[in-house]
């Protein structure tokens, strides 16, 4: 659930859904609905979210000439740690570059600085080459946010806590991925309406992240996922078969597709999403 890429009332507000349709069945739609992007392009469940990860790769030693190059299988959008040798060996964040620096975040690989005075600068695999090299940082395709308010518990939120009271309740909605400091939380409900404080039950320490204490008026901040991501989610969702509604799944007069035949309007954003070059990997020759 920690990786929504739409809310509960974006989908209810943008479609008008009817008032029998359960808030269970909602949340299996959009859950549904945002794995159905991820597959589509190809990368892991939940990758427009941030997730504090450390992902191991294997490191077979050059046969022609050395390499400085380690290319990743996810988007990397900041390093905190790297080791080679399987842990043995600490390669300083300082002496390594984040590519394409034009272009990233997301980052597709990464180089050690050939520059570089430090002799632990370099990609090695020890004894073996499996889970060799270690790249510790937050993996996604972004982490930009937008402020939602602020802790407005009594005093604090206890790192156990799962009660959040937010200063504005118009800018936190159910299936919001939130920051606070360090730590993610996912708002699985909330409770009381309009623009005073409301009390939202969360889901602590999510994405690889650790819960701790929040004092009272910490910021909060809920990040935020590229537009044509979200109406695809949404498109995604209710035309999930758990809502048994037609919505995207057809349209008076859906334009053309590729091949010249009309498709439907759910097809048409499926293709924009998919041919969205800011989604595929970057490489170099």
């Amino acid at each position: 659930m920690p990786d929504w890429y739409c809310s509960r009332e974006e989908l209810k507000a943008a479609f008008d859904l009817p008032t029998d349709v359960r808030d269970t069945a909602i949340d299996i739609a959009i859950a549904e609905g945002s794995r159905a992007v991820d597959a589509l392009l190809g990368r892991r469940d939940g990758a427009f979210i941030p997730r504090t990860q450390t992902r191991y790769y294997r490191w077979d030693p050059p046969t022609v000439a050395p390499t400085w190059r380690l290319w990743l299988d996810e988007w990397l959008i900041s390093l905190t740690g790297l080791t080679g040798e399987s842990g043995a060996v600490t390669i300083p964040v300082g002496d390594v570059f984040l590519e394409p620096v034009n272009e990233g975040p997301p980052y597709t690989w990464l180089e050690v600085d050939q520059s570089s005075s430090d002799a632990s600068a370099r990609f090695s695999a020890g004894n073996t080459r499996q889970r060799a090299i270690a790249v510790t940082g937050s993996w996604g395709f972004q982490a930009d946010t937008v402020a939602a308010g602020t802790v407005q518990n009594t005093t604090e939120i206890s790192e156990s806590g799962t009660s959040l009271k937010l200063s504005d309740g118009d800018l936190v909605e159910v299936g919001h991925p939130l920051l606070i400091e360090d730590e993610q939380l996912f708002v699985s409900e909330k409770t009381g309406l309009g623009q005073g404080t409301v009390t939202a039950t969360v889901e602590r320490g999510v994405n690889g992240t650790t819960a701790v204490t929040h004092a009272t008026n910490t910021p909060i901040y809920r990040y935020r996922v590229p537009d044509d991501v979200r109406q695809l989610a949404l498109a995604e969702a209710l035309a999930s078969n758990v809502l048994f509604l037609r919505g995207y799944q057809e349209s008076v007069q859906p334009p053309l597709n590729a091949s010249g035949r009309r498709g439907t309007a759910l097809q048409t954003l499926r293709d924009k999403v998919r041919k969205n070059p800011r989604y595929q990997f970057r490489e170099v020759g």
